[in-house]
C-alpha cells in the first residue's frame, strides 16, 4: 500500500504498463490514501479522548471506596487493597479513610469507617481493621487492635489442647501404658486386686478411646476455627468474611456436638439404646449447625433471631440425657462427674451472659476497645468450660466405664438389684482418723 501511494504522489511513469493496468492502479491509490487519512483522523480522536478523559479525572474530586469487590480500573484503591505496593495510606487521596493510628502499614478505623458487615459491635467505637490484604492479615495477629486477644485466646487454646492431647494419647490413655500404671498403684496399695485389675483392663476396647477422640478433635477444631475467622474477618473480600465466619460456626457446632457424645457414651453405658438415641439427636443438630453456615442468608441480619434459637435448642437438647440419668439411672452418677458438669455449665452460662448483653462496654462505649471486652471474655469462658469438659471426660475415660456388668454377662435388672440390696446391708467398720502425733481417734461408720 505504501509503494502505491509513493507512485501516486511522485506520478512515476509506467511505460510497459497497458491501459487497463494503469486504471488499476489509480484506483487502488485512491483507495490506499483514504484508508491512511481515516487512519490519521481515528488516532487524533482517540488521542483527544484520552487527554479529555485524563483532565477529568484530574479535576474530580476522589470518593471514598465502596464495600465489596467490585470496582472499575478508575474506582479508588483504599487501603492495603494494592498488590504491588505496600500497604500505605494517602490522607489526600482518602480523606474520609484518614486512619487514627500512626502506622500507614497495618491502618485502624472507626467503626463509622469500616463495612456495615464488620459492625457488629456499636459499642466498641474504634481499633477495627479493614481492607486488608491476606498477608496484612496474617502480619495484623502480632500487633495491637481489638481483635488481638479474641485472636491469641484461642490460638493459644487451640495449640494448648493440641498438646494435651499428644501426651494424653501418647501416655495417658494409651491401653498398655494406663494397664502398667494402675497396676503398679494397685500393688503398692492392695496386691490381692491386681488379677481383677488386668481382667477388667483386657476387656477394653477402641470404642472409648474413639469416643475421648473425637471429642479432643472438636476442641482443637472449635479454637482454630475461632482464631482464622477473628484473623482474616478484615480481609478486603467480603466473600472470604463469610467464609471465614462460616468456618467459625462449623467449629463452635463441632465442640458443642463432640461434648455431647462423651457424655451420651458413658451415661448411658448400662442402656446402650437410649445412649444411641441421644446420639442420634445431637448429630442431627450438628449436620444443620455445620453445613448451614456456608449457606449466605445464614449469616445475614434478617436469620440472626433464628439462627441464636437454633443454637440455642441445640445446646438445650442436652438436658434430655441428663434428666434421663438422674431419674432412670441414678446409680451410675458419680459426684466428681457431676460436679465437672455443673461446672461446665456455669462457665457457659456466664460466658453467653456477658457476650449476649454486651458487658462491660454497654456501660461506657469506647473505654473497652482493645481490652477486656465482652468478646474476650466470652473466650476466655468457652476456654474454660472446655478445658474442665476435657478433664471431666478424661476422668470417666479413666474409670473406663461406669456400669462394668455390660461386658459379663450380667443384665441391668441383676445389677439394679445388686446395688438395692448393697445398699440395704449395713456393715460397721471401725476406721482409725489421725490428727497429729500420737492422737487416735476410733469412731464408727455406716459404709455403703
Amino acid at each position: 500500500m505504501t509503494v502505491v501511494l509513493q507512485r501516486c504522489v511522485y506520478k512515476q511513469p509506467f511505460l510497459s504498463l497497458s491501459f487497463s493496468s494503469m486504471i488499476h492502479e489509480k484506483v487502488i491509490c485512491h483507495l490506499g490514501a483514504d484508508i491512511n487519512l481515516y487512519i490519521s483522523q481515528y488516532s487524533f480522536l482517540r488521542k483527544g479522548k484520552k487527554m479529555k478523559e485524563r483532565r477529568i479525572n484530574d479535576t474530580a474530586p476522589q470518593k471514598a471506596p465502596e464495600h465489596g469487590n467490585t470496582r472499575n480500573k478508575n474506582s479508588v484503591v483504599p487501603p492495603m487493597l494494592s498488590k504491588d505496593k505496600p500497604a500505605t495510606h494517602d490522607p489526600h487521596r482518602h480523606p474520609d479513610l484518614k486512619p487514627h493510628n500512626n502506622d500507614p502499614d497495618l491502618p485502624l478505623y472507626r467503626i463509622d469507617q469500616i463495612p456495615e458487615y464488620l459492625q457488629d459491635n456499636r459499642y466498641i467505637l474504634a481499633s477495627y481493621r479493614a481492607y486488608y490484604s491476606t498477608t496484612a492479615c496474617i502480619r495484623s495477629i502480632f500487633r495491637l487492635h481489638n481483635e488481638t486477644f479474641n485472636i491469641w485466646t484461642h490460638l493459644l487454646g487451640g495449640l494448648y489442647f493440641v498438646y494435651l492431647v499428644i501426651d494424653l494419647f501418647c501416655y495417658l490413655l494409651w491401653p498398655d501404658y494406663q494397664l502398667g500404671n494402675d497396676v503398679t498403684v494397685v500393688m503398692h496399695e492392695e496386691h490381692n486386686k491386681v488379677h481383677s485389675v488386668v481382667r477388667e483392663k483386657g476387656k477394653q476396647t477402641s470404642i472409648p478411646f474413639f469416643i475421648f477422640g473425637f471429642f479432643s478433635v472438636g476442641c482443637v477444631a472449635c479454637m482454630l476455627c475461632s482464631a482464622y475467622f477473628h484473623t482474616f474477618l478484615c480481609h478486603m473480600s467480603e466473600e472470604h468474611y463469610r467464609v471465614a465466619h462460616a468456618i467459625d460456626y462449623f467449629g463452635i457446632t463441632i465442640l458443642t456436638v463432640s461434648s455431647f457424645i462423651p457424655f451420651c457414651y458413658y451415661a448411658f453405658v448400662c442402656d446402650p439404646q437410649w445412649g444411641r438415641n441421644y446420639v442420634i439427636m445431637i448429630s442431627c443438630f450438628g449436620v444443620v449447625g455445620m453445613l448451614g453456615p456456608f449457606f449466605r442468608h445464614w449469616t445475614s441480619t434478617a436469620f440472626a433471631t433464628k439462627k441464636v434459637l437454633f443454637y440455642v435448642c441445640m445446646v438445650g437438647s442436652g438436658i434430655f440425657p441428663t434428666l434421663h440419668l438422674f431419674i432412670f439411672h441414678p446409680h451410675t452418677t458419680e459426684i466428681p462427674v457431676v460436679a465437672g458438669l455443673l461446672q461446665m455449665l456455669i462457665f457457659y452460662g456466664i460466658g453467653v451472659f456477658i457476650y449476649a448483653f454486651k458487658i462491660p462496654e454497654v456501660f461506657s462505649p469506647g473505654t473497652f476497645d482493645v481490652y477486656c471486652g465482652s468478646h474476650q471474655l466470652w473466650h476466655m469462658f468457652v476456654l474454660a468450660a472446655a478445658l474442665t469438659h476435657f478433664f471431666n471426660t478424661v476422668s470417666m475415660y479413666k474409670k473406663n466405664r461406669w456400669c462394668h456388668h455390660v461386658h459379663s454377662g450380667v443384665t441391668v435388672q441383676q445389677q439394679q438389684k445388686k446395688q438395692i440390696t448393697k445398699k440395704c446391708q449395713v456393715s460397721w467398720s471401725v476406721c482409725v482418723l489421725r490428727f497429729s502425733g500420737p492422737f487416735w481417734i476410733s469412731c464408727s461408720v455406716f459404709r455403703w
